[in-house]
């Protein structure tokens, strides 16, 4: 098993506030610009990672956080089939698995330190990329100078954490499940680029386990925030 981080360096599409979301059921669902999020198992999971069991107490964000088939800084990419595929241990789609994770603050996947949850996980489309995009919630009572750092956009980066228990070469195709096995690209040439192709980390059998605010990532694709979401679809700004 694999475990990798990686950020895009992509800003946050939109922000909303518990004062703009419209609540039904309050402690089932809320009902925002993404349609209705069940929050039903934020109460069990709240327990778990030391953060508010009520959704009246989190700071939203919406945030693009993987772009299928392109590689991140760390020279990791997700297929698109990858992240469509059915993950039959959680019996989701790989995107999905997003949902019910926690929120932490560089990578410190402590989960008594979490600093929030993902509450929502969908896919939004741009042109030939299909985007994972999340609707994750920073606890004001955990941590009420990241929440408004977030809410503010002094602090609008977020990245991915995921374990993967293969990885495919770019370049020879070759599939991996221990690092012992890699083939040379990866082992000795990752991100650079062999007779015209770039070395990078193909990840297949992908749970996502985390999300993370960041500061200082650094991404390979272009745009901060060019798509907005309009009536749950993502929108040219």
């Amino acid at each position: 098993m694999f475990k990798r981080f990686g950020s895009y360096g992509l800003k946050q599409l939109d922000t909303f506030t518990p004062a703009r979301i419209a609540g039904v059921k309050k402690h089932a669902a809320l009902n925002t610009t993404v349609g209705e999020i069940d929050v039903s198992w934020l109460e069990s999971a709240a327990a778990f990672h030391d953060v508010s069991p009520d959704p009246y107490n989190y700071s939203f964000s919406i945030n693009r956080i993987v772009v299928a088939d392109i590689p991140n800084r760390n020279s990791d990419a997700f297929p698109k089939s990858e992240i469509h595929r059915w993950n039959a241990n959680t019996g989701t789609q790989v995107w999905k698995t997003f949902e019910g994770k926690p929120l932490y603050f560089e990578h410190n996947q402590v989960p008594k330190d979490a600093r929030g949850m993902i509450f929502k996980s969908f896919i939004t489309v741009e042109g030939p990329y299909h985007i994972i995009t999340n609707v994750a919630g920073a606890c004001r009572r955990k941590d009420p100078d990241l929440a408004r750092a977030i809410l503010g956009n002094t602090r609008p980066f977020f990245s991915m954490g995921c374990v993967a228990d293969h990885i495919r070469c770019s370049v020879c195709k070759k599939k991996f499940s221990e690092p012992k096995d890699f083939c040379k690209h990866v082992s000795e040439n990752l991100g650079t680029v062999i007779n015209g192709v770039l070395v990078y980390e193909e990840l297949l059998d992908v749970t996502f386990i985390e999300q993370s605010s960041v500061a200082d990532p650094a991404a390979l694709i272009a745009g901060k925030g060019n798509l907005d979401l309009q009536n749950g679809a993502a929108k040219k700004k």
